[in-house]
């Protein structure tokens, strides 16, 4: 699950407010709380309440990664949790990882399930309790408290190196190389184009997994986003 908003996107919500400074509070006070809500909806590896409820009556398993962008202004705030990852291609095709895959192994997460009394075990691939590869997803009620909703948020300063943000599941990190999905990008104009040519190659180079791509245009004075799911 990824999600992107920014200012424009929320401006049409003050549009009838008058007075420039009354609306640009406005938004920027909905930015506020809705990065905040975010965080809050995701706390203590509990999902929503709700969420836990239903699955418990309908014994579901089911669980999804997610990763969440914002940009203000000068700033973008990225919260994520699991293994989805959001990476900045710049236009010189340097890139920067924007987040850091919550897997079982990573020394931080191993610590903090161990001292909740799980384990850790490789099967194949690291594992949660020998189950999940995942240390932090939505859902996976099953494994609570090990497996948890809290997202990591970090914020950044954009550059006018900037071009674009590519997002997507471990179906194309699995097969592409942050650098490969830089590459593949840069080669696009159109960011649908280049959402579809990252899957497109991803299914090529053998992708067994559900894939999701999101690609984000940083450049000057553009603001759009585009969403191939396979």
């Amino acid at each position: 699950m990824a999600t992107i908003l920014n200012q424009g996107s929320l401006q049409s919500m003050a549009h009838m407010l008058r007075g420039s400074f009354l609306s640009q509070a406005l938004v920027l006070l909905l930015l506020i709380l809705l990065l905040r809500y975010v965080v809050a909806s995701w706390r203590v590896g509990l999902t929503p309440y709700e969420y836990l409820q239903i699955a418990n009556r309908k014994n579901s398993e089911d669980g999804t990664t997610a990763v969440v962008m914002l940009t203000q202004g000068d700033e973008i705030f990225v919260a994520h949790a699991g293994d989805s990852r959001a990476v900045l291609v710049h236009r010189s095709g340097k890139v920067s990882v924007l987040t850091s895959d919550h897997k079982p192994n990573r020394p931080d997460e191993r610590r903090r399930i161990q001292e909740l009394g799980g384990s850790v075990v490789f099967w194949g691939v690291w594992r949660v309790e020998g189950i999940l590869a995942v240390s932090r997803a939505i859902g996976d009620r099953m494994l609570k408290p090990f497996v948890v909703a809290e997202p990591e948020v970090k914020k950044f300063t954009r550059t006018e190196s900037d071009h674009y943000v590519v997002i997507a599941s471990d179906g194309v990190w699995d097969t592409i190389s942050n650098d490969d999905a830089a590459q593949l990008a840069l080669k696009h104009d159109d960011p649908q184009v280049a959402a579809q040519h990252i899957m497109e190659e991803a299914y090529a180079r053998g992708s067994l997994d559900n894939i999701s791509v999101m690609v984000v245009d940083l450049r000057a004075e553009k603001n759009e986003c585009s969403t191939k799911d396979a």
